[in-house]
């Protein structure tokens, strides 16, 4: 399911919540992201100098 058909069924399940706060990721795909996201941050706290990650040729600082 797409994220532009999550977010009214989201929406329509919790009426009383704000639009910006309805959660649009699984609780699996924010398990993954954190997976990523706690090593790059132990990683910018040993060298904030560091390469953050390389993607297409990218590769964007931690600072």
């Amino acid at each position: 399911m797409s994220y532009l058909q999550k977010t009214p069924s989201q929406m329509a399940a919790h009426l009383g919540q704000r639009a910006w706060s309805t959660p649009l990721l699984l609780a699996e795909e924010r398990h993954r992201l954190r997976c990523i996201h706690e090593p790059i941050g132990a990683q910018a706290e040993r060298d904030p100098e560091g390469i953050a990650a390389v993607c297409e040729g990218q590769s964007p600082r931690l600072n």
